[in-house]
């Protein structure tokens, strides 16, 4: 490197007024950029003017390490010291342990309500999809089903039911099937029809306690405890242990003024747990929670019996007959309105449909939904002039956003 090229650099250096290092220093003495005095302050300055190097710093090579005989230390790990905490660790040069601060990524959800202008792309990619799946496995249950879902999510309720009828026809006591297809007959209007073939899921798998709770709040809500208290008594007979369950069971009966059958259900349970039931199972039953994340209410003219349905992202069907754990309806059966919700609900896109309770029935009713979700509200108005048609749409979605701890 040139004189020159180093002589800038250090006059930079020695500009910026910071510290020179000792082999910047060195440098610059050959240079002759400093003076007797500063010679004097670093070594011993001669008569000759010639300065004499100062005392150097000792330094340790690799040689003296190899020299000397290495020495193992143990350590005691179990009463070894902790590293100090952040707090207690003195601070770096400047004053400042961490210019940040800590933060954590909190998700929430946000709510929309949209008209409905048809499904996207991406649902007729999954019927085309899933349709060449199913032709080359005829026989598979999962392709039966992916399908069904895709289709029932578009609307496409006849090709839909096809397609059950042909998982029926290789598996006739399949519930799941069964369970499908009920769920299209709700939403062409064959609403009977509906509720019997899941009752007859019902007699197929008798020892599934979500779908005789299912069925027990539906026909709580039409009003028809016979059918109720009935699907109650089974829920008693497979989990008597649940005091809950049995209390309902034995006040259901009560109410039907069929006491000998509640002493019956009583008969099995220990003194204490029998006394509890009885004098809890006094008077009304609980009322049914009608507020959450999710309430549709809706209301039309005219004396038709209309059913307020949510379709799932996965092609389900929700209304005051079940299908979700968390559903509330009102008014199941009566003329000129009706509410349905979910008390919680996940993030997706659900569709509200109003569909027919009467499959022959065919003059137009008009309406209005009004669709709360997660505080936000908007109405909706709607006409139905086949089976069923699809009002609106309601979008959860997730988001994130970063906090301080």
């Amino acid at each position: 490197m040139a004189a020159a090229d180093i002589s800038g650099g250090l006059l930079a250096n020695l500009s910026g007024g910071g510290g020179v290092s000792d082999k910047t220093r060195k440098q610059m003495e050959s240079l002759g950029y400093f003076g007797d005095d500063e010679a004097e302050e670093r070594g011993t300055l001669s008569k000759d003017g010639k300065v004499s190097a100062g005392p150097r710093r000792a330094t340790r090579t690799h040689a003296d390490e190899d020299s000397k005989p290495k020495e193992f230390k143990t350590v005691d790990t179990k009463n070894a010291k902790r590293k100090a905490p952040v707090a207690s660790r003195p601070l770096p040069m400047g004053g400042r342990r961490n210019p940040g601060s800590w933060m954590r990524k909190v998700w929430f959800r946000t709510a929309a309500v949209e008209n409905y202008f048809g499904t996207g792309q991406n649902v007729h990619d999954a019927i085309e999809n899933g349709e060449r799946l199913l032709l080359q496995n005829p026989d598979s249950r999962l392709q039966h089903s992916n399908l069904i879902q895709a289709l029932s999510y578009a609307g496409q309720l006849e090709r839909a039911e096809e397609v059950a009828r042909a998982w029926i026809e290789r598996d006739r006591l399949d519930p799941e099937a069964l369970s499908y297809l009920a769920d299209i007959f709700a939403r062409k209007g064959m609403r009977d029809e509906s509720i019997r073939l899941l009752s007859g899921v019902v007699d197929l798998r008798a020892d599934d306690k979500e779908l005789h709770l299912r069925l027990a709040k539906a026909y709580d809500r039409a009003g028809e405890r016979r059918f109720a208290c009935a699907h109650r008594v089974m829920l008693a007979d497979l989990d008597p242990r649940n005091s809950k369950i049995v209390m309902a069971a034995v006040r259901c009966e009560n109410a039907n003024r069929r006491g000998d059958r509640a002493d019956a259900i009583l008969a099995n349970l220990d003194v204490t747990v029998r006394g509890r039931i009885e004098r809890s199972s006094q008077g009304n039953p609980p009322r049914e929670r009608t507020s959450g994340d999710l309430r549709i209410n809706a209301t039309w003219t005219g004396s038709d019996d209309l059913d307020i349905a949510i379709i799932t992202p996965t092609g389900k069907r929700i209304s005051w007959m079940g299908g979700h754990k968390r559903v509330f309806a009102q008014n199941v059966k009566s003329t000129g309105r009706e509410t349905l919700g979910l008390t919680r609900i996940r993030k997706g896109r659900y569709l509200i449909e109003i569909s027919r309770t009467n499959a022959t029935d065919s003059m137009p009713v008009r309406g209005e939904v009004v669709i709360e979700l997660l505080g936000r509200k908007q109405r909706i108005s709607f006409e139905v002039h086949d089976k069923s048609a699809i009002v609106g749409r309601a979008v959860v979605r997730m988001e994130s956003r970063m906090e301080p701890i």
